[in-house]
């Protein structure tokens, strides 16, 4: 990460997310490269949609890389898992398949997580599992240009495998809580060998 440092200083800079407002508005992803933008591409914005645009993020966002394990589908029909709602009733026809996988396969893909923090956190995603057309699973179809930037502690945890891919920038997150300061909050700590984001709620 310390390289990026004063790269794009004085850059314009985009940052897509993974929301569905751009896909019904049809967004056209070249404008920003016509505009010299520097792209950086949210960790959910990385779906089948966006790599049929032709256009490549220069940086692909992973802060949470379990975010990752699968994409907004999975991510709701997991979460009616948690809540103990069936969701076959809000999915498309063609989405049922996905739907049968999820629950043949639940021990495969989910474990037991904090069920002391609240039944939205009773199980989560199996390190190492991701699913078809997942952020991970697409990861591969991005050009050997892209560069990563992720949370080494938990990509190390999620991905024990690593990523495969040469152009990685690692973060380290401080697990000390600081009191808010706005001045540290955006100046992470470079005195280690990794970048360090201070720990600074608001």
């Amino acid at each position: 990460m310390k390289r990026l440092k004063n790269l794009h200083r004085h850059d314009r800079a985009a940052i897509v997310l993974g929301g569905p407002s751009l896909f019904e508005q049809a967004f056209d992803f070249q404008k920003l490269r016509d505009k010299q933008f520097v792209i950086f591409l949210e960790a959910q914005a990385l779906t089948r949609w966006f790599l049929a645009s032709g256009v490549e993020p220069d940086y692909y966002l992973m802060q949470f890389p379990d975010k990752c394990q699968g994409n907004s589908l999975h991510t709701f029909i997991f979460r009616a898992f948690l809540a103990g709602i069936e969701s076959r009733w809000f999915l498309k026809r063609a989405h049922l398949p996905i739907l049968r996988d999820m629950k043949a396969n639940f021990a495969r893909y989910f474990e037991p997580g904090q069920p002391h923090r609240g039944p939205h956190k009773r199980y989560r995603w199996k390190p190492g599992v991701f699913l078809k057309d997942s952020p991970y699973d697409l990861t591969r179809r991005l050009g050997a240009e892209v560069k990563i930037i992720a949370n080494k502690e938990l990509l190390d945890e999620r991905f024990p495998g690593g990523l495969g891919r040469n152009r990685l920038h690692l973060f380290a997150q401080s697990h000390e809580q600081e009191k808010f300061d706005l001045e540290r909050y955006y100046n992470p700590d470079d005195s280690r060998d990794l970048l360090t984001l201070r720990n600074v709620p608001f």
